[in-house]
């Protein structure tokens, strides 16, 4: 069900602000703390725009969403041409061992965007799922996003 495909090494650009380092985060612009989660953010960002050629000016990073009264946040967005949604990523911590608790986090924001494709990664396995309808599609790698159109 996992895939087992490698993302590439993220040149990231770090600084210490304080006693905490930072990472500059590839979308917004700007140094956030460099906690494990947001390394696997960075590396997925580089992943998507490096090796899958998803354009950065597509891609919104911790996007606030409504679902149920409540609000949260996605970890990366990526639209298509059209601005509609075309990926949704959820990220964790290498620590964090991927269950149902995560998979569910990922299909509760995928009512509210349905996102055509979904990934949940924890920067060492990814579940990347090909959404069609009311059936899923797990998928070994995540396609191109020329492939995707």
């Amino acid at each position: 069900m996992f895939a087992l495909f490698t993302m590439p090494a993220c040149p990231f650009k770090t600084k210490k602000e304080g006693d905490q380092l930072q990472v500059l985060d590839l979308i917004r612009k700007t140094y956030v703390a460099f906690t494990p989660e947001e390394m696997v953010r960075q590396r997925v960002l580089y992943f998507l725009i490096k090796r899958k050629q998803f354009m950065p000016g597509l891609i919104e990073v911790e996007k606030q969403i409504e679902l149920f009264n409540t609000t949260k946040r996605v970890d990366i967005l990526a639209r298509d041409k059209n601005m509609q949604p075309l990926l949704l990523v959820e990220c964790k911590a290498p620590s964090v061992n991927l269950s149902q608790k995560e998979a569910n986090q990922l299909a509760r924001y995928q009512l509210s965007l349905k996102a055509p494709y979904s990934m949940l990664t924890n920067g060492m396995f990814h579940l990347v799922v090909k959404n069609e309808g009311n059936k899923i599609r797990f998928l070994e790698n995540l396609p191109d996003f020329n492939e995707i159109k």
